[in-house]
Protein backbone atom coordinates (compact mmCIF):
# COMPACT_ATOMS: atom_id res chain seq x y z
CA UNK A 1 0.00 0.00 0.00
CA UNK A 2 1.43 3.23 -0.97
CA UNK A 3 1.50 6.50 1.50
CA UNK A 4 0.20 8.31 -1.32
CA UNK A 5 1.73 11.24 -3.08
CA UNK A 6 2.37 13.48 0.03
CA UNK A 7 2.92 10.17 2.45
CA UNK A 8 -0.73 11.39 3.98
CA UNK A 9 0.70 14.47 5.53
CA UNK A 10 -2.45 16.30 4.67
CA UNK A 11 -3.95 14.39 8.01
CA UNK A 12 -1.80 15.95 10.64
CA UNK A 13 -2.95 18.99 8.76
CA UNK A 14 -6.43 18.15 9.36
CA UNK A 15 -5.16 16.89 13.25
CA UNK A 16 -3.94 20.62 13.37
CA UNK A 17 -7.37 21.75 12.32
CA UNK A 18 -9.22 19.26 14.83
CA UNK A 19 -7.34 20.84 17.39
CA UNK A 20 -7.82 24.36 16.78
CA UNK A 21 -11.43 24.20 16.59
CA UNK A 22 -11.23 22.87 20.00
CA UNK A 23 -9.03 25.65 21.07
CA UNK A 24 -11.60 28.02 19.89
CA UNK A 25 -14.66 25.92 21.13
CA UNK A 26 -13.12 25.81 25.05
CA UNK A 27 -10.91 28.12 25.52
CA UNK A 28 -11.83 31.33 27.19
CA UNK A 29 -8.75 33.19 27.99
CA UNK A 30 -8.25 35.15 24.54
CA UNK A 31 -10.45 37.68 23.02
CA UNK A 32 -13.77 37.21 20.85
CA UNK A 33 -11.12 39.55 18.30
CA UNK A 34 -8.45 36.89 18.99
CA UNK A 35 -10.98 33.52 18.33
CA UNK A 36 -12.21 34.96 15.38
CA UNK A 37 -8.67 35.43 13.95
CA UNK A 38 -8.21 32.22 15.01
CA UNK A 39 -11.77 30.64 12.96
CA UNK A 40 -10.08 32.32 9.81
CA UNK A 41 -7.19 30.38 9.98
CA UNK A 42 -9.15 27.09 10.57
CA UNK A 43 -11.20 28.01 7.59
CA UNK A 44 -7.62 28.26 5.80
CA UNK A 45 -6.03 25.37 7.16
CA UNK A 46 -9.50 23.51 6.77
CA UNK A 47 -9.41 24.23 2.92
CA UNK A 48 -5.35 23.81 2.76
CA UNK A 49 -6.06 20.11 4.25
CA UNK A 50 -9.31 19.27 1.19
CA UNK A 51 -6.75 20.66 -1.05
CA UNK A 52 -3.76 18.10 -0.52
CA UNK A 53 -6.19 15.36 -0.20
CA UNK A 54 -7.89 15.30 -3.60
CA UNK A 55 -4.17 16.59 -5.56
CA UNK A 56 -2.78 13.53 -3.36
CA UNK A 57 -5.72 11.40 -5.56
CA UNK A 58 -4.98 13.00 -8.96
CA UNK A 59 -1.47 12.36 -8.44
CA UNK A 60 -1.38 8.81 -7.38
CA UNK A 61 -4.15 8.23 -10.14
CA UNK A 62 -6.70 7.62 -7.77
CA UNK A 63 -8.49 10.27 -9.26
CA UNK A 64 -8.93 11.73 -13.01
CA UNK A 65 -8.74 15.23 -13.45
CA UNK A 66 -12.58 15.36 -13.97
CA UNK A 67 -13.59 13.71 -10.67
CA UNK A 68 -10.36 15.78 -9.16
CA UNK A 69 -12.53 18.82 -9.98
CA UNK A 70 -16.10 17.57 -8.81
CA UNK A 71 -14.75 16.23 -5.59
CA UNK A 72 -12.80 19.46 -4.92
CA UNK A 73 -15.38 21.48 -5.55
CA UNK A 74 -17.81 19.20 -3.14
CA UNK A 75 -15.32 19.01 -0.24
CA UNK A 76 -14.84 22.42 -0.27
CA UNK A 77 -18.33 23.48 0.55
CA UNK A 78 -18.06 22.57 3.77
CA UNK A 79 -14.88 24.22 4.34
CA UNK A 80 -17.03 27.81 2.99
CA UNK A 81 -19.96 27.37 4.74
CA UNK A 82 -17.93 27.50 8.22
CA UNK A 83 -16.41 31.26 7.43
CA UNK A 84 -17.12 33.89 9.38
Amino acid sequence: MSGGYFDYEQCRMQNMADRLASVIETDDQYSKETLAEFHKGLVLLMAAAVYLERIDFLLCGDDSEESFHVRLKEDLLPTHKDAP
